[in-house]
């Protein structure tokens, strides 16, 4: 019998790798919050303007995670079968029919570069020209390379943020 595992979005993973423009989103309203009446209002419009980026980067995970909440990816390790899309209307893909796996990391995958967020990407590419994507909100980076052929994994490091 073969054993299928079901991999949903975890909204845990959108906060956690995520992290680093919380804490400055959170830096920015404290001091605009708490030093509004103390110092002139240039600083807390300049304030304001720094948060806006953290607040963007913050914001937009949680709204991809709101659009993709009902997805659902079916797949196991010994199977050539494998089901992704809305929950209960999965499409049926063949694990066989994946031209190249492209995993999108940030920052350049090196150790002790600056990363804003810690978000994966998965592309999966169809012989036929279709493709399949779907983030680190669903599966694990080392979940991919045990259930999918990895010869058939290719890293990239172009604009992985807004590709989730």
């Amino acid at each position: 019998m073969i054993e299928q595992q079901t991999y949903k979005p975890r909204f845990w993973v959108v906060i956690n790798s995520n992290f680093s423009a919380l804490i400055f989103l959170g830096v920015g309203i404290f001091f605009m919050w708490h030093y509004s009446s103390l110092v002139p209002r240039a600083a807390v419009i300049f304030a304001g303007s720094v948060t806006f980026i953290p607040f963007v980067l913050f914001i937009f995970p949680i709204y991809r995670y709101f659009i993709v909440s009902k997805e659902v990816l079916l797949l196991s390790d010994n199977d050539d079968i494998f089901y992704f899309g809305d929950q209960g209307n999965e499409v049926k893909y063949n694990k066989k029919d994946i031209e190249r796996i492209l995993i999108y990391q940030p920052g350049g995958g090196g150790y002790g570069k600056t990363r804003y967020h810690f978000f994966y990407v998965y592309e999966l590419h169809l012989r036929d020209g279709r493709k399949i994507k779907f983030s680190n909100m669903f599966i694990s980076e080392q979940d991919v390379i045990n259930s999918f052929d990895v010869d058939l994994i290719r890293y990239s490091t172009n604009n992985t943020f807004f590709r989730i």
